[in-house]
């Protein structure tokens, strides 16, 4: 089940990329409520969450003038 969430959630932010965006934009599109209060936690998920549809070969990252920036992939 925990799964399942996990899978759920990593979905729902590869829908978030129509255009390329840095780890604080994602943060921003999945807690666009906390991200300000409790920024350590949300990019500590957002991050996990990066680093799980990029392992699947689902988005890319690029060093973009010294931002890393994300899409989906081709």
């Amino acid at each position: 089940e925990r799964i399942e969430r996990q899978q759920a959630r990593a979905m729902k932010v590869l829908t978030f990329f129509e255009r390329p965006l840095t780890v604080y934009e994602v943060n921003m599109l999945l807690f666009p409520k906390v991200y300000l209060t409790q920024p350590g936690l949300t990019l500590s998920e957002t991050l996990g969450q990066l680093d799980y549809l990029e392992e699947q070969q689902l988005i890319t990252k690029q060093l973009i003038d010294g931002v890393h920036m994300y899409e989906k992939s081709k």
